[in-house]
């Protein structure tokens, strides 16, 4: 029970994190999250290259271990 919720709280920070930035600071942060989503948008390419690399890795060593019993 206790790594589910480890697992939500870490799956939720992508939406917390900028709202929580909205909260705290209100009109002042809309400079640091127009800057977050410049950087996102300019690195997406890379994001998503080691995002699929770790999932084929996971699945490639599924495979192995499937393989190897």
């Amino acid at each position: 029970m206790g790594t589910l919720a480890i697992f939500v709280v870490i799956a939720s920070l992508g939406v917390l994190a900028p709202l929580a930035v909205y909260l705290a600071m209100g009109e002042r942060a809309r400079s640091i999250l127009g800057s977050w989503r410049d950087w996102a948008a300019l690195h997406n390419v890379a994001v998503m290259a080691v995002l699929f690399f770790v999932l084929g890795l996971k699945l490639l060593g599924d495979g192995i271990s499937i393989l190897a019993t």
